[in-house]
This record gives C-alpha cells, sequence and structure tokens, in this order.
C-alpha cells in the first residue's frame, strides 16, 4: 500500500514539473517593432501580446502571423496607438 502511495505521488510531481515547462514565454522582440509571444494556445497567446502592448502605451494589437504547435502557439505581432 505504501508503494502504491509513493508512485502515485511520483506520478503528481512528474505531472506537474512537465506541465509547467516551456510552453510560455514573454513578449520577444524580433526586429524594429515586431513581437513574438509564445503560448498553449491561441487566446492566452493574444491576451498576452495586448497586454504587452497595453504596457507600452499602445492601445492596437495587429496580429501578423500565427502558428500553432504540437503543444503551443506562437504569435508575431505589432502594437500601434490607432
Amino acid at each position: 500500500m505504501r508503494m502504491n502511495r509513493m508512485i502515485l505521488a511520483l506520478g503528481v510531481v512528474v505531472g506537474l514539473a512537465l506541465s509547467a515547462c516551456g510552453t510560455t514565454s514573454g513578449p520577444t522582440k524580433i526586429d524594429g517593432d515586431r513581437w513574438k509571444v509564445v503560448d498553449k494556445n491561441y487566446l492566452e497567446a493574444a491576451k498576452e501580446a495586448n497586454a504587452h502592448c497595453k504596457s507600452l502605451g499602445q492601445n492596437t494589437l495587429k496580429v501578423i502571423s500565427r502558428k500553432a504547435g504540437e503543444d503551443s502557439v506562437e504569435v508575431i505581432y505589432q502594437c500601434a496607438k490607432e
């Protein structure tokens, strides 16, 4: 019985550690006024990009491209004051 609890606990710890792995990145400047963000899904990536634009004092988010990977989405965008 004790061995089953240890295996279960180990499984939970490994699962939590793997779920925290790099599917999310903060905004990364690509060049000029283009930025990139990677997150677990498009909605989360768009929210992060929008929050980044607002933190720069710009209220318009223009998505240039988006790529879906196996477990993440990459969004390339620009911010504007329009």
